[in-house]
């Protein structure tokens, strides 16, 4: 899968930011329906390339890096406020910016408008990243059948 192009200073991340991750390879899209299954929320992971991963982590993103080195950020936004109010979905839209209503599979390259806003959590501060929108740019079909590689080549 390709890594994300380092194109945000890490300058840019302020309390209240708005900015757009370009270009970034996402895995586990729920962005047209939230993903109800640990918690209610529209969610998605960015791939990141280590220099951005880097970047963003010093600015106090929560960055995982998984066992084969690969770094993501997960930018969700809860479907209801701690207030019990509803939440507005992430738009979604196309390269031609019209909706996009396909599901989204793992390694399509989006856009991702994401608002940040620091927050102290038991005396502890955490940068988390809020999903706002995203532009589908070259969409991969996703795949429901849980495999990534039909051709046979892969032993079960």
């Amino acid at each position: 899968m390709a890594k994300a192009k380092s194109n945000t200073p890490v300058e840019e991340y302020i309390e209240g930011a708005n900015f757009v991750l370009k270009d970034v390879p996402v895995k586990w899209a729920h962005v047209l329906e939230p993903d109800t299954k640990f918690e209610h929320a529209w969610k998605i992971d960015a791939i990141l390339d280590k220099d951005m991963a880097d970047s963003m982590a010093a600015a106090g993103f929560g960055v995982k890096e998984s066992d084969d080195g690969e770094f993501s950020l997960t930018i969700k936004t809860k479907c209801k406020t701690k207030n019990g109010k509803d939440n507005r979905a992430p738009k979604v839209v196309g390269r031609d910016l019209a909706p996009f209503t396909e599901p989204i599979g793992n390694g399509s390259v989006c856009n991702i408008k994401v608002w940040a806003k620091y927050i102290e959590v038991s005396g502890k501060t955490y940068l988390p990243a809020y999903l706002d929108g995203v532009q589908v740019v070259d969409h991969v079909a996703y795949d429901a059948s849980g495999f990534s590689n039909l051709d046979g080549d892969a032993p079960f």
